[in-house]
């Protein structure tokens, strides 16, 4: 892990984000009011919510009102923001993130850090990530995959849209750990932004049967 740490000390000047990454969905909602009831939103529920509205929409959608609040209140990632009627542009932050999970076969865990650099039109998104087997064993296959999607007004009626959608991967082979180290260029006049980070550990090569799926995750 000596090339995470290094990288994560070179960035030591930015900003050390407070809030986490997304989880993978745990149901399927079509309806941010599933949510609504609950008088106070666990991490996870965030997550899982933040997920499940990422899915439900392609670039260029407007997002429901409800989803729209939701995304006002609980995106982790803040960029262009209006005040004064003015955009007030943010600089580069750092989100570090770790998880783990395991069965009887693979003891995983992913271990990383985002840096969001933010620019008035154009950004980008900078992932290192490493996805490792705990126990030091050799496993045939192990990827890394980051999901990010940000949201913004969309058209002259003041609404929130999804704005742009990428996803950064990477896979290794016959290997203990899997580094990624990825920087993705993109614009949009954006508000509002999500990432999440999934490792998996494959215990055979060619068959997900009995890997890991490391996406739960928590700031570091």
């Amino acid at each position: 892990m000596k090339k995470l740490i290094a990288s994560i000390g070179a960035a030591s000047m930015l900003l050390v984000a407070s809030n986490s990454v997304l989880a993978t969905p745990l149901h399927d909602s079509n309806d941010s009011s599933l949510l609504s009831s609950v008088g106070q939103l666990s991490e996870q529920d965030i997550f899982v919510e933040l997920q499940n509205i990422d899915n439900k929409y392609e670039v260029g959608d407007v997002l429901s009102e409800e989803d729209a609040n939701f995304i006002k209140e609980y995106a982790p990632i803040r960029l262009n923001q209006e005040k004064n009627n003015s955009i007030q542009t943010m600089a580069a932050e750092t989100s570090l993130f770790e998880g783990y999970k395991s069965n009887s076969f693979i003891n995983g865990g992913i271990q990383g850090f985002f840096q969001m650099s933010k620019g008035t039109i154009n950004h980008s998104l900078r992932t290192q990530m490493t996805t490792y087997d705990r126990d030091m064993k050799i496993r045939p296959k192990i990827t890394n995959s980051v999901t990010f999607s940000g949201y913004g007004v969309v058209g002259s009626d003041g609404l929130i849209g999804k704005i742009v959608g990428f996803t950064q991967t990477n896979s290794c082979t016959q290997t203990r750990e899997c580094t990624m180290d990825r920087t993705t260029p993109f614009s949009g006049v954006l508000a509002y932004g999500n990432a999440a980070p999934v490792g998996q550990i494959f215990n055979s090569a060619n068959t997900e049967a009995n890997s890991v799926t490391i996406s739960t995750v928590k700031p570091w």
